[in-house]
């Protein structure tokens, strides 16, 4: 926000009054009054600097803006690496979870032949049982036996 300096106005009867004193006062008060000047002059201008001197030049907005836009791509690069990261993590987990349904696919798959072959041959057992019983049924109910 920039300081503006008020300008005074002075009316007719403020000159006339000023000349007036101007023709009365001797070259001490006409110094000693150039002095005061001299100083609150010094002071707006002290006051002026310091203002000035707190605002940022171009050049430091300049530098400002590299060094943000410096930082911005450190992280889009920081967070492009650790996306990287992520996703090998990731790909490894998912390769041994894949791993793992593989290897239990085949053991259901190994367990589900098994079964079928015991069931069939539990049924051979079944079938062939049967044919004994018959065949040693028949030699019992044979005369002479």
């Amino acid at each position: 926000m920039t300081r503006k300096m008020a300008v005074p106005s002075a009316t007719k009867a403020d000159i006339d009054e000023a000349v007036g004193l101007l023709r009365e006062s001797t070259k001490a008060d006409l110094d000693e009054a150039i002095g005061l000047v001299r100083s609150d002059l010094k002071e707006d201008i002290g006051f002026v600097r310091r203002d000035l001197e707190s605002k940022a030049t171009k050049v430091d907005l300049e530098s400002m803006h590299r060094g943000l836009a410096l930082q911005i791509e450190r992280q889009q690069n920081e967070a492009r690496a650790s996306e990287d990261r992520m996703v090998q993590k990731m790909s490894s987990l998912n390769s041994q979870v894949m791993q793992a349904i593989d290897s239990f696919a085949g053991k259901a798959q190994n367990s589900e032949r098994a079964m079928t072959l015991h069931g069939r041959e539990l049924t051979d057992v079944h079938v062939g049982l049967r044919e004994h019983e018959r065949r040693i049924t028949a030699l019992e109910s044979k005369p002479g036996s």
